[in-house]
């Protein structure tokens, strides 16, 4: 058994990676299988039916031993096609041998399932288009024969045409059942490898995010120890754009982990936690109504980060800027997909406006800040006033 089980894992090496490795066993298993099959059927012709031509099939056997050979040598791709190659060839010899009657070409449908292993990888399409024109001029080969009977001499007269087409069918099953079961079972391992993977992947990148969370936590507080702890106002104000914009990012990695996914945020829960957090860390002079009428709509983090930090720049300097004035202070959030292709953001507050040209300093990073970010994220934004400031921003809608 220790024998069988280190000829199938000829090749397979662990630096190779999942699918690297479940083919080489695969082409392991199909030569080791046609090797078996030719032996087999072999001695069944030759010493059951007294069939003297029996004994010719063996010369294929050099050949599989040669592709263990190159497997063995990480030529894969190489050991692969000899042995479809012979395989393919072999099916043709058989079916013209035994007939048209036989339906014996029917089996050709396994050497069509078996080169589905290479579609796998885009790498090796290269050689799954190669070997399938070889199986097709196979097919075309044995068809044109049928019709034409110039492939005649390949039928031994001495032979009994029922005993051969006995003794092709017992190598014919013996390789379609044994085939079958490797392209099943190779399926089906690739699967469940695929799937661990699959699932290592996603606790990575969950605990991924929860370090970043925690280190962005840390920041965060951090930069309130410091702006607490600081007499000076313009800089407690600087320190209180960086601790925004850097909460803003917190909370993406945050509801990532709490929603156990590893790219996809839902911008209901985080627009509503982001704006709460905003107006607990703002010195608020007097009572922001803030409503809200959001979709639910998941979008990827890469997305989900620069439209936080375009949402806290909008609301910060609405909640610092907008409402000296103003006696009923309100910012208006509404987001929706518009005919399934743009997701549109509006905030619109009635405060008292401004005039783009005329911003000062601060309000010009910030809006210089919104701009590049809205580029990032392949959007388009603009700022119009209507009984106060209203903001614009149009990005792609997440593709299912």
């Amino acid at each position: 058994m220790n024998f069988i089980t280190r000829l199938i894992n000829i090749g397979a090496f662990p630096s190779n990676d999942v699918f690297q490795n479940r083919l080489v066993k695969a082409v392991n298993i199909i030569n080791i299988n046609a090797i078996v099959c030719l032996i087999v059927t072999a001695l069944y012709g030759q010493f059951i039916f007294k069939n003297e031509t029996s004994f010719y099939i063996l010369f294929a056997c050099p050949i599989y031993i040669t592709s263990l050979i190159f497997n063995r040598l990480k030529r894969t791709m190489l050991a692969f096609s000899l042995m479809f190659f012979t395989s393919s060839t072999l099916m043709a010899i058989y079916c013209i041998r035994t007939g048209e009657e036989s339906y014996t070409h029917i089996h050709f449908t396994l050497m069509i399932t078996g080169i589905s292993l290479l579609f796998r990888r885009l790498e090796n399409r290269i050689h799954f288009y190669v070997n399938a024109i070889y199986l097709i001029l196979c097919i075309l080969l044995v068809f044109v024969s049928f019709q034409t009977g110039f492939l005649n001499f390949l039928v031994d007269q001495r032979v009994d045409p029922a005993q051969q087409r006995h003794l092709n069918f017992v190598y014919l099953i013996i390789c379609s059942i044994i085939f079958s079961s490797v392209i099943a079972i190779t399926h089906q391992t690739q699967q469940k490898a695929l799937e661990h993977s699959l699932q290592e992947q996603k606790v990575l990148l969950a605990e991924v995010n929860h370090r970043v969370k925690n280190n962005l936590a840390v920041i965060v507080s951090l930069l309130n120890m410091q702006m607490n702890s600081s007499k000076n106002k313009e800089t407690k104000n600087a320190i209180q754009v960086v601790h925004n914009r850097i909460m803003s990012m917190a909370l993406v990695h945050q509801k990532m982990y709490q929603n156990k996914s590893a790219i996809a945020v839902e911008l209901e829960t985080y627009i509503t936690e982001l704006v709460a957090e905003i107006k607990n860390s703002v010195a608020l002079q007097q009572d922001i109504e803030v409503t809200m009428e959001v979709e639910p709509i998941n979008i990827d983090v890469s997305v989900a980060i620069p439209l936080g930090l375009i949402l806290n720049e909008i609301i910060t300097n609405a909640i610092k800027h907008a409402f000296d004035d103003t006696l009923q202070p309100k910012i208006d959030i509404r987001l929706k997909i518009a005919n399934d292709q743009m997701i549109e953001l509006t905030v619109k507050d009635n405060g008292k406006g401004m005039i783009i040209e005329e911003r000062d300093e601060d309000a010009g990073m910030g809006l210089n800040l919104i701009e590049a970010l809205t580029d990032q994220i392949d959007g388009k934004c603009d700022f119009e006033y209507e009984n106060g400031l209203v903001f614009h921003l149009s990005i792609p809608a997440p593709k299912d």
